[in-house]
């Protein structure tokens, strides 16, 4: 059962402190609004995961007597139990404890003539208990152990059993800033820019389990975000071309019929790369539902090298552990980070009257305007040399030009 009241205050401030200048500031608490039906919506026996997992390499059956039958509960006795091969998700037992996230921010704005305004601020999130949809709580526990290692093993369980659990506290905190031009004399103008860190127990999101379960590596869990951007630059425009009638240029004549009225509007973004995680063969480690990560033996010197043959990091600083040592390799998640990210687009109108009531605008628009490849990641096992550190694949992002025409009337 949840609890049955859930509190979430809210409250801001705002301070005028002279016509050009204002300060502001808010706190507020939001109940996370995770479903639990989604991490539930295939627990056993509404979706039955069968799984026989073999005590080294032996086969779990032949084709004579073809794939074992599934184990259909038996609803007799009123109580269902699991079979040992069967994984699902479920919810502990008493109350759920549903998290909430703490929202705070203090920005200035200020005025700063000529049409321009800038406002700067601190804005956060801190997210306690926040669900983690999949713990495994059978994983392995004890490096080199293989399904021996799982908590459950001794019950003849070497399957996952996986728990909603509210238990991951996660910060972002950033710096955010944004300078606005307001609409005069044919121009629109915005720029922001974002200094940002996303970190936390569940480097990844609330729809994935834990890097590491083995107790002496559980604190490594806290990791910068896959989905972090230490630096996000964007802007957009809205500026009149200044040809045509009222205009400083080619004001009257077929010059102002045919250049008149056009307006350009590009926007464009720029990220820093997204932190990736090296990882390893996780064979010697023999710790099921942990992730081997790579030794680091040097400096992850970038070369920024794109395809086969051309690494992005040099891979002499890596290393494989050898499948004699069942030990974690000494990285941490998120250490590196892969390409930066940018994207340009361009859009073209002009308005004309058709008639007195009819109004027509061209369009043309290009996306990825500067046909510039949003990379990958690196591929990063380093036990699969033959491309490792190399980039080998790109986003569907090329460049689109499109072109429409519309009438009012």
């Amino acid at each position: 059962t949840a609890a049955p009241v859930m509190f979430g205050p809210r409250f801001g401030l705002a301070y005028r402190a002279n016509d050009k200048t204002v300060l502001r500031m808010g706190y507020g608490i939001t109940n996370d609004p995770y479903p639990v039906s989604r991490p539930l919506r295939s627990p056993y026996p509404a979706v039955i995961v069968d799984e026989y997992v073999q005590s080294g390499f032996t086969f779990a059956g032949d084709l004579r007597t073809g794939i074992a039958a599934v184990k259909f509960p038996d609803l007799s006795s009123g109580t269902i139990d699991i079979p040992n091969t069967i994984s699902t998700n479920s919810l502990q037992a008493g109350r759920l404890r549903r998290g909430y996230i703490q929202s705070y921010n203090f920005t200035l704005q200020r005025e700063l003539g000529a049409g321009f305004v800038l406002q700067t601020g601190f804005v956060g999130t801190h997210s306690v208990r926040q669900a983690l949809t999949y713990f495994n709580a059978n994983a392995g526990l004890v490096p080199g152990a293989g399904n021996a290692g799982r908590p459950l093993s001794a019950r003849g369980i070497n399957v996952d059993r996986n728990f909603f659990i509210p238990m991951v506290n996660q910060k972002y905190n950033s710096w955010q800033n944004n300078v606005t031009r307001r609409f005069s004399n044919g121009i629109f103008l915005t720029i922001n820019y974002t200094l940002s860190r996303g970190e936390g127990m569940n480097a990844g999101n609330s729809d994935q389990g834990l890097r590491f379960y083995v107790p002496s590596q559980f604190s490594r869990n806290n990791a910068v975000t896959d989905f972090d951007r230490t630096h996000s630059f964007t802007g957009a425009a809205n500026i009149e071309l200044p040809f045509g009638k009222g205009k400083m240029m080619a004001s009257t004549g077929p010059a102002a019929k045919v250049l008149g009225g056009w307006q350009i509007n590009p926007t464009f973004q720029l990220y820093s790369g997204q932190p990736f995680i090296v990882t390893a063969d996780g064979a010697g480690l023999n710790a099921p539902a942990n992730t081997q990560v790579a030794d680091l033996t040097g400096t992850a010197t970038k070369l920024r090298g794109v395809g086969l043959g051309a690494p992005f990091f040099d891979t002499a600083a890596f290393k494989a552990i050898p499948s004699n040592e069942p030990r974690f390799g000494n990285m941490g998640l998120n250490e590196l980070r892969g390409p930066r990210y940018f994207l340009m687009n361009m859009g073209l109108f002009r308005s004309f009257n058709v008639t007195e009531g009819i109004n027509a605008q061209f369009r043309a628009e290009a996306l990825n305007f500067t046909n510039t490849p949003t990379l990958n990641n690196p591929n990063a096992n380093v036990s699969s040399p033959a491309n490792f550190m190399q980039i080998t694949g790109a986003r569907g992002t090329q460049r689109t030009i499109r072109f429409g025409l519309r009438l009012a009337f």
